[in-house]
């Protein structure tokens, strides 16, 4: 899998750093709900939707010329305010923490058994080295950017 050291090694690192009392640096999530968020997007890119629609929207389109282009994620900011946060799933960080390697082991089983390109409704139509480094990429964002890891 592309980028195996950075899901392998660096992300465990980085997330053993991260406590309760991390502010972010920009937007409105915990760290616990960045957390949650890195969970449930990884897993929920891990998998194959079909069928294929025959046209891709503006929006896959335009993402996947993001991911090819090797862009980086930016900040935007929105009218949310914390109260638009979802509940978190997990009952603390700690157990949040714990799910993540989870997550990325289904992502990496995932794109070892692929050579076809996956098909997400979001993200369009990406080979495995390009969804790989959509994660690579959203992980160093969130961890990195946002909370300074």
């Amino acid at each position: 899998m592309k980028h195996q050291d950075y899901f392998q090694n660096t992300i465990s690192l980085l997330v053993n750093k991260l406590t309760e009392d991390h502010m972010p640096s920009f937007g409105l999530m915990t760290a616990q709900h960045m957390i949650e968020h890195l969970i449930w997007v990884t897993k929920s890119t891990a998998k194959h939707f079909s069928p294929v629609p025959e046209e891709l929207d503006d929006k896959q389109r335009g993402f996947m010329r993001f991911i090819q282009k090797g862009s980086n994620f930016k900040y935007m900011p929105s009218d949310k305010t914390a109260a638009d946060l979802k509940p978190c799933k997990y009952q603390n960080l700690e157990r949040a923490k714990a799910e993540l390697p989870e997550a990325i082991n289904k992502l990496k089983n995932f794109l070892s058994s692929r050579t076809d390109n996956i098909y997400n409704p979001m993200l369009g139509s990406l080979t495995p080295d390009e969804l790989a480094t959509f994660h690579y990429k959203h992980y160093q964002w969130h961890l990195t950017e946002q909370f300074g890891l």
